[in-house]
């Protein structure tokens, strides 16, 4: 039964991609059990983000008002009556009058099928839900260049349409993986594939790196998938960026230097900043996954670069000197050699009003109204000088004049602003 005054102490099992799909094959999840989401979870002191557990599709047994807690297991803060199974056994043959005793009713069970129906028919009576919510995980697949053609965005997850339907997904996706002791998240774009088997979904090798999953192997890890909302106010900002020209880039968070602490600005590499088709000094949008809420959280923060090599040596230098104050990611999430994400560089106050912690990902693209008024002011003299000579070829339509002349230089920043990305 979930109870959160409750602390239960129990073996935890830490099993491979591979060993955890059998282990579900095994149990029977989806026909006789289902995952479940454990928050609040402790091994040998070290704090879990969550853990997996299996629970009955039939509840639980309950006797009398509530159920009977079981003494093998060493549970501090229970008010559920403790017994053994013997006694559990006991209390069958009680209630469904087909055995003197636990021990009989045991023996007839294994030999008459009937008997076992019959017992299997008293239970499900007096069973009582558990409290758990449970999840639904997907293996995970990579994906293939056609997906990536198909949305035009680097961050894709392909997924069947009936699954998509299922869960309610639209164009975006949170997805979460347990990966050591952090449940990591990501956000991304959907491409419905009907030639995607229902329970496996793809996802590019930017993803699987940025949540801690295998580049290769037989089997690369299970996923669960979060629908994503956005309000309204995001949609229409969401068009406009896609009006303007936009590329996003999936970065992992690092803390930033003393000099940078406490200043709503991050940092990126030289690169990363023109392929985000702005400029150092310019404005970025940061983009984070709320599955709580359901949502994406933003902010807005000035986008001051590093050289690449600056960059690397301060990524060095953090997982070299800092590592008892911060998680290295690729430790963190067992990514292996020099496959993990580039850095951006992020405050603490920023990192909290996104959600984050060092370690995380987070989508990054250029702000369009700042490239926007980057552009204005760089055009507002061949405005001007348009709009004179229309006017001048125009006399009595001076309105029309102002229009053809906002329309033109308009639609020449759109096509500038979109030239502009790397």
């Amino acid at each position: 039964m979930a109870n959160t005054e409750c602390t239960a102490n129990v073996f935890i099992t830490w099993l491979t991609p591979r060993q955890f799909q059998q282990m579900n094959r095994t149990e029977g999840v989806g026909t006789r059990y289902s995952i479940c989401r454990i928050v609040s979870v402790r091994c040998e002191g070290v704090k879990l983000d969550a853990a997996y557990g299996y629970a009955s599709k039939y509840g639980v047994a309950g006797f009398g008002s509530a159920p009977l807690g079981l003494n093998a297991f060493d549970v501090e803060g229970s008010r559920l009556e403790r017994v053994n199974q013997l006694a559990v056994w006991d209390e069958l043959a009680r209630e469904t009058t087909l055995g003197e005793n636990g021990v009989q009713l045991l023996q007839n069970v294994l030999e008459d099928e009937g008997l076992r129906a019959a017992v299997e028919g008293q239970l499900s009576k007096s069973a009582m839900d558990d409290g758990c919510n449970p999840v639904e995980l997907f293996d995970v697949d990579r994906t293939t260049a056609a997906h990536h053609q198909r949305r035009s965005q680097p961050y894709v997850l392909a997924i069947h349409p009936n699954t998509a339907r299922r869960l309610k997904l639209s164009k975006r996706a949170g997805v979460s993986a347990l990966s050591g002791t952090r449940e990591a998240n990501v956000l991304a774009y959907l491409v419905r594939d009907a030639k995607q088997p229902p329970g496996r979904v793809g996802l590019d090798q930017t993803i699987r790196s940025a949540i801690g999953l295998p580049r290769a192997g037989e089997a690369l890890g299970n996923v669960r998938l979060t629908p994503i909302r956005l309000t309204m106010g995001q949609w229409i900002k969401d068009k406009l960026s896609w009006i303007g020209g936009r590329r996003y880039l999936l970065l992992r968070v690092y803390p930033p230097d003393p000099p940078d602490i406490e200043k709503s600005l991050c940092r990126l590499a030289d690169g990363d900043i023109t392929s985000l088709g702005t400029e150092p000094g310019g404005r970025v949008l940061l983009l984070a996954g709320d599955l709580e809420e359901a949502t994406i959280n933003r902010e807005s923060v000035q986008a001051l670069s590093l050289t690449e090599s600056m960059a690397a040596i301060r990524q060095g230098h953090m997982r070299a000197t800092w590592a008892a104050r911060y998680p290295d990611a690729a430790k963190l999430l067992a990514i292996e050699g020099e496959n993990d994400l580039r850095a951006v560089w992020v405050d603490k106050d920023m990192r909290d009003r996104l959600h984050l912690r060092i370690g995380d990902v987070v989508l990054v693209r250029r702000s369009l109204p700042n490239a926007f008024l980057s552009q204005l002011l760089d055009f507002g003299v061949t405005l001007l000088a348009l709009t004179l000579a229309l006017d001048r070829i125009l006399p009595h339509s001076p309105w029309l004049s102002v229009s053809i002349g906002v329309a033109t230089t308009t639609a020449v920043m759109i096509a500038r602003l979109r030239s502009r990305l790397g």
